[in-house]
This record gives C-alpha cells, sequence and structure tokens, in this order.
C-alpha cells in the first residue's frame, strides 16, 4: 500500500513545499537552516551526485578529474537540522471504517514517508522511530541520498501489533534524542490524555520542536453507527455488543472533550497539532498543513 500511494503525482503535489523548523536548531550550514553552532569539525561520510543549485565548495574535483562526473562531498553531521518521525503501528492503529480507503496505519506510513521526502529534498537529515515496547530507532539520522529508500523499505512491511503506551514512547524518545530535532509523531493519540500529554512536555522539555499528526478515522470522529453493532476492541479489549444509538451522544461527547483537552495542551506547549482523516488524501492533508505553517514562518 504504501508503494502504491507514494505515485510520482503524489510526489510532484508537494514539490513546492517545504517543512522548516521554527526555531534555530543544532548542526552546522549545509542544511535549509541557520545554525547556532561554528567552527564545528565534520568528517567526511560519503559522496552523492551533483544536481543544480548545489555548492560547488564541495565537488570532489579528483573523483571529477578520473569518471568526468560531478560528485559532492557528504560529512557526518553536515546538516543542520534534523527530523525525527515517530510513526505509532500499535494495534489501534490497524482500523479502517467503512467509508476509509485505507486503515489508520496505512495512512500514517504515507504521511511519514512523504515528509521523509521533503526533509531529504531539502538537504536536511531524517530519523525513524516506531512506536513499540522495544523502541529502538528504525533508521539513524541522514541526509543521504539512499535515506528516502531506507524509511520507504523500513517502513512498508510494518503492520500495527501490541498496545504499547504512546506516553511512554515519547518520554524513551525524549531520553534517547542526542541533539535539539524537529520531531513529527504520526498517531491516532490513543492513551490517557494526562499521561499523552506529560509524554509531550518531556519532548519540549528537552527543547525539541515538536508537530504531532493525529490520525483520525472518520468513523471514530463522527461514530456514524446507528444499529445495535459489535465492537471489537483492537488492543486487548473483549467485544461489545451495544446499541450504537443510545451510545453516539455519549461517545461524542467524550471525543469532543478529550480532543479540547489535547488542543489546549499542545497550545500551551508550542506544538502544533493537525488533525487528520483517513478519508482526505495525505497528499492534500500536508500540502494544506505545510503550506500554511510555511506561510506563517515566513
Amino acid at each position: 500500500m504504501l508503494r502504491e500511494a507514494l505515485t510520482p503525482e503524489a510526489i510532484a503535489r508537494l514539490d513546492s513545499l517545504e517543512l522548516r523548523a521554527s526555531r534555530i536548531v543544532e548542526g552546522l550550514s549545509a542544511g535549509a537552516q541557520r545554525s547556532p553552532l561554528r567552527g564545528v569539525s565534520i568528517e567526511f561520510a560519503e559522496h552523492r551526485q551533483y544536481t543544480p543549485g548545489d555548492d560547488l565548495r564541495y565537488v570532489d574535483w579528483k573523483v571529477f578529474g578520473k569518471t568526468d562526473r560531478f560528485f559532492l562531498k557528504q560529512f557526518h553531521a553536515e546538516t543542520n537540522y534534523c527530523c525525527q518521525l515517530l510513526v505509532d503501528l500499535t494495534e489501534s492503529m490497524a482500523y479502517q471504517g467503512p467509508a476509509s480507503p485505507m486503515t489508520k496505519a496505512e495512512y500514517a506510513k504515507c504521511l511519514a514517508a512523504a515528509i521523509g521526502y521533503l526533509v531529504l529534498r531539502q538537504q536536511d537529515g531524517v530519523g525513524l522511530s516506531v512506536l513499540r515496547e522495544d523502541q529502538r530507532p528504525l533508521l539513524e539520522t541522514s541526509n543521504a541520498a539512499r535515506q528516502f529508500r531506507a524509511v520507504c523499505n523500513q517502513l512498508a512491511p510494518l503492520t500495527p501489533v501490541g498496545e504499547y503506551s504512546v506516553a511512554q514512547s515519547l518520554h524513551q524518545l525524549s531520553r534517547q534524542l542526542k541533539r535539539r530535532s524537529l520531531v513529527v509523531v504520526v498517531s491516532d493519540l490513543f492513551d490517557e490524555p494526562g499521561q499523552l500529554i506529560e509524554g509531550l512536555r518531556h519532548l519540549i522539555h528537552c527543547r525539541h520542536e515538536v508537530i504531532v499528526l493525529q490520525v483520525l478515522d472518520a468513523a471514530e470522529r463522527d461514530f456514524p453507527f446507528r444499529e445495535p453493532t459489535r465492537f471489537v476492541g483492537l488492543e486487548n479489549w473483549s467485544p461489545q455488543l451495544v446499541d450504537a444509538r443510545l451510545l453516539k451522544q455519549a461517545y461524542q461527547a467524550e471525543f469532543a472533550k478529550t480532543s479540547e483537552l489535547l488542543s489546549n495542551a499542545c497550545l500551551s506547549l508550542g506544538i502544533e497539532l493537525h488533525q487528520l482523516s483517513t478519508s482526505t488524501r495525505f497528499d492534500l492533508a500536508l500540502y494544506q498543513i505545510l503550506g500554511r505553517r510555511g506561510k506563517r514562518l515566513r
């Protein structure tokens, strides 16, 4: 599903967008951001092919003399801007409502891969982690040309499993990240709200910039069920047969209350929170979000 959704047409619709950090972050000045650091020694990592607009100072002329082709030298920590993608693949992300074209997990993977593409196109770095019990970075941060393929290859085969705490994963990521980063959390945020807010607060305390993309199915938001319905829990909840008409009002009131709580908390912490529906094309959703963001940061 990931490779089918990331069509050349979908990627082309995003080509006019950028994902920049709104604050100065750590690193050097090879990427799209300004850096507060000066005089940092960096170590050669690899070559990449020259593209129009690249800085000619980094051309490896010895390689040009041997191959008659232009290649740039790249260095460890070359980029001054690290984007950490944190994708929720717990079991609740497996849900797909009757009117949705894909599951929440498939939608989240498309969003993450597209964001990775945008950041790497800016020559900034991307790292990838997935919410799970033994959370470790799937991909260390890199701005190498091959990183986009690596992001897709890592995400594509993964399926939602388990009932791990989103909040706990945020705390764990806060401890793992060694440098200030732009952290993009892609999740349905199905966790205890107070604990979730504390996890987000931990990232802010560590001076990371945070964007949260809350992925929901339209049925989770609108509760369109009208008849006695058997609901099957995705994270070890036993099946429940209920009269959906009697449940709808209470469900929508609780949903609205939780959404307002998270929205107010993110606003007070300086966190961007965007609620996305899987019924909206992921590239269109990103275009709207990043387009508005780009205008605000100018």
